[in-house]
């Protein structure tokens, strides 16, 4: 039963990516996009932005950060 229910966690988590990645209109491989989620999983960032682009929504969520601490 465990061996089957990781199967299945697998393949749910499969599906969800194959939908956010056409639902974002990316380009990125599935690897990469599993890695950036897998890394940025706490980070308050909306993911089909994060997705589009990367680097822009993490400068801009730096950028928002940065700006709400500064005295």
């Amino acid at each position: 039963n465990a061996v089957k229910m990781q199967v299945y966690c697998v393949l749910i988590a499969q599906l969800l990516m194959v939908v956010i990645r056409k639902k974002a209109a990316t380009k990125k491989s599935f690897a990469n996009m599993i890695t950036v989620i897998r890394l940025h999983l706490t980070s308050y960032v909306g993911l089909m932005e994060f997705i589009k682009d990367t680097y822009k929504a993490w400068r801009k969520k730096h950028n928002a950060s940065s700006l709400a601490f500064s005295p």
